[in-house]
């Protein structure tokens, strides 16, 4: 067995910088490593796949690397790892079919299966042999496939008409697992292996039942082995088959069959049950300790006898040995889940609400808590485990966060029992729910407190939509007073919550008479009888073209951003929203697609909208993340999984990180970052407030220089030590990009390069400088 190279892919490097320091346009995945789906190794690495992305373990160092789509892989959703001794490189498969042979520093992509319309039906592919250097075999639902690893390239197809769920080979044999049980065929002779006419079923003359099926085969020190419904079956010496062991236990399955210097044998009984049976050559055998593996799907045995195993359920385990004990060889930096609603950000830390609302608004009923991840780049989960109050106080479906202006507090809505207040200084909570705060229960189901939307106004209050309450908007008041308020029974599914530059409160209301609300609490939030009627939009009296409504945002400009079913709409109308005499109805962009004008994005269901430091509009769709100019007409990226490292097209969350210029993006499939060209601008700036970044640029630095700190729309020039004028540009938000080239399109050769701003009073005022960047070449 050969050494696992690492993989160093041009963007792998982003592990080694802390969560706010990627390079402009770098991505960033967060994703669950707590357990392993699948599980296989190399002489010095121990390699695991989950169902999003790869980790590997070194066997001597227990250091662990983590890779993604974000780091080179093609695809996500793992579905088998297996290592190719013969040449040196790791196979990944993943559920739709897609391959990757990785090989040192290169991911070479096979996605012929995948994409080949010629197969019809179910493409998947169940599992992989690899016979030799050149001779491997994919058991997939539509027969088997050979493919030479290593001459990268397809040899026969068998065409079975029934799905191969498992196949394994001898020095000459290939065997099949399938419903109608197990086939054989020669590989190594002249046989045609494309015509299944020349497969042999094996059956009664191996003294098999007449009927039976196979679900798992596998070849090991001379005898074929099968899992055939309840029955372990060995192949003897005179090519029949003896049982070996029945699973008498009410539903249990054989998960998979595998082999060290033992064989090893995984059920399951589907729930919180499972085992790992090692068998001696006499047909004894001896079982894991209990509790070592809860949902086993795979294990291996490394060159010193320690067993790894593929466990779903939390951490990888492992024993030193057959008989030893279970331990875990350490825990993993990476958050509880892949699932995320809402990012919000306090002191230099990322607060994640982990979700639990469906589309249709109703309740799955998630414990999973939140993550937090620290300046460090550390994780902290607070889940039902290790946090009583998720489940002491029913803080399920926790899908809000919002961060305290001033003070050490994070804010979480549930969707279940109200708001949850974190100290993240001490890391105790308070809640409140209709017992302690003018928080209502759902109308139709009073034991729930659902709280759908958090946001704090200027002044430190902090507003919140109460869904299906009689009074859904409510409000804790810096002094720590409750109110709530009516909204003229216009409808109680009331969801989101943003304010404009008037401080008007901005709401969703779904369901039957779906729309958009306004709140006014005319600045006396202790008195709601001076406040007008909360104005109501639908398609009958604003631009809306669908009461489809989905998502909302205030820009930098304050203006409401409203996203559709039928793509955005934004409503400019300042204090005319409450002003009779003038109208406000919202306005659909006007763009031109292909010489024909249309409406912005008219055909995509905005899921989730978000604002950038540069005023840009990020749209959230189930087509990926359109990001478009300050006043939404100009497309500026429209990111996909086929263009990008995207994990899904299907958008969750997103949230800016304004100190730090990252836009955090939730899917289906997980979390990740990309770190744009802007950040939120400064109020004002001095020198110590701007700094460049990377600095010093060192000779392998080919990327964007940031100039972070700035005022908006700052106008910036730089200029080499002698004040020769080389570069100037205007701040995105609060940070400048130069790509380290003079104007002629030269690299700027080694040097110091002085910064100046507009802000100061002169720009070439050697006291007006801002930042100085070293430049090594």
């Amino acid at each position: 067995m050969k050494s696992y190279a690492t993989l160093f892919l041009t963007i792998i490097y982003l592990q080694a910088f802390a969560q706010s320091d990627i390079p402009i346009n770098g991505w960033k995945s967060y994703l669950p490593q707590l357990n392993g789906e699948v599980v296989t190794q190399s002489d010095d690495k121990i390699i695991y796949g989950t169902e999003w992305s790869l980790f590997t373990i070194d066997k001597e160092e227990n250091f662990v690397e983590f890779l993604s789509k974000v780091e080179g892989l093609t695809d996500i959703g793992i579905n088998i790892v297996a290592y190719d001794d013969f040449n040196d490189q790791l196979i990944t498969i993943y559920d739709n079919s897609n391959i990757d042979i990785i090989a040192g520093s290169e991911v070479f992509n096979v996605n012929n299966i995948r994409n080949n319309a010629n197969i019809v039906g179910d493409r998947s592919i169940n599992a992989i042999e690899i016979a030799s250097a050149n001779s491997s075999f994919l058991a997939t639902a539509f027969g088997v496939v050979e493919y030479n690893l290593g001459e990268r390239e397809f040899g026969f197809t068998t065409f079975t008409e029934i799905s191969v769920d498992d196949i394994t080979s001898s020095p000459e044999m290939l065997y099949i697992a399938t419903q109608d049980g197990i086939y054989a065929a020669n590989y190594v002779s002249n046989l045609n292996l494309a015509d299944f006419g020349n497969w042999n079923l094996l059956g009664e003359d191996e003294g098999l039942p007449l009927v039976y099926s196979s679900e798992i085969v596998h070849y090991f020190d001379g005898s074929l082995y099968a899992a055939t419904e309840e029955h372990l079956i060995k192949e003897n010496d005179s090519g029949t088959f003896d049982t070996l062991y029945t699973e008498t236990r009410n539903g249990f399955e054989f998960t998979f069959i595998n082999s060290g210097s033992r064989l090893m044998v995984g059920v399951w009984d589907g729930g919180t049950t499972s085992e790992v049976l090692f068998f001696e050559e006499d047909g004894s055998f001896t079982t894991t300790d209990a509790g070592c593996v809860v949902q086993v799907k795979d294990a291996i045995e490394d060159e010193n006898g320690g067993i790894w195993f593929a466990d779903t359920w939390n951490d990888v385990r492992r024993t030193d040995g057959f008989d030893m004990e279970c331990r875990t060889p350490r825990s993993f930096n990476s958050p509880n889940a892949e699932t995320a609603t809402e990012m919000s950000f306090k002191d230099g830390a990322v607060y994640v609400a982990s979700g639990g609302v469906s589309e249709e608004w109703a309740s799955l009923a998630f414990k999973r808590g939140f993550y937090k991840l620290q300046e460090d780049n550390s994780w902290d989960n607070f889940t039902q485990f290790n946090y009583p109050v998720i489940v002491d106080s029913s803080m399920f479906n926790l899908w809000q966060v919002e961060s305290h202006p001033t003070l050490p507090l994070v804010y979480f809505g549930s969707y279940f029992g109200g708001l949850l207040e974190f100290n993240t200084e001490t890391e105790e909570n308070r809640v409140f729910n209709k017992e302690n705060s003018s928080l209502q229960a759902t109308q139709g189901s009073e034991l729930r407190t659902r709280l759908s939307g958090l946001a704090f106004d200027d002044a430190g209050n902090l507003w919140m939509t109460n869904f299906g309450a009689p009074d859904p908007l409510t409000v804790l008041t810096a002094d720590g007073e409750w109110f709530s308020f009516s909204n003229g029974n216009l409808n109680d599914g009331v969801v989101h919550l943003d304010i404009d530059g008037q401080g008007y409160k901005w709401t969703i209301a779904v369901g039957n008479n779906a729309g958009v609300m306004v709140f006014n609490d005319n600045g006396t939030i202790n008195d709601p009888t001076d406040d007008p009627p909360p104005r109501f939009f639908n398609v009958g009296n604003s631009a809306l073209s669908t009461n489809l409504i989905t998502c909302l945002k205030a820009d930098l400009n304050g203006d409401i951003w409203v996203g559709t079913a039928e793509g955005p709409i934004v409503f400019e109308c300042g204090s005319a929203v409450f002003d009779s005499e003038q109208e406000c109805s919202g306005s659909r962009r006007t763009v031109t697609q292909d010489s024909i004008p249309a409406f912005l994005l008219e055909t995509e269901d905005i899921r989730v909208i978000e604002i950038d430091g540069a005023n840009r509009k990020w749209f959230g769709t189930r087509n990926g993340i359109f990001v478009q100019s300050p006043d939404g007409i100009d497309q500026i990226l429209h990111l996909t999984v086929d263009n990008s490292p995207l994990f899904d097209n299907t958008i969750t969350a997103l949230s800016y990180n304004g100190e730090s210029g990252e836009m955090w993006i939730g899917t289906n499939n997980g979390m990740q970052t990309i770190r744009t060209d802007a950040t939120a601008p400064a109020r004002r700036h001095n020198e110590s407030d701007v700094f460049a970044f990377p600095n010093p640029v060192r000779p392998d630095y080919n990327g964007p220089i940031a100039i972070k700190g700035l005022v908006e729309d700052a106008d910036v020039k730089i200029t080499d030590i002698n004040g020769q004028l080389i570069f100037e540009t205007s701040s995105l938000g609060g940070q400048a990009i130069w790509d380290g080239r003079d104007y002629n399109g030269n690299k700027a050769s080694t040097g110091v390069y002085l910064v100046f701003s507009s802000s100061t009073d002169n720009f070439f005022d050697p006291d007006g400088i801002v930042t100085k960047i070293l430049i090594v070449n």
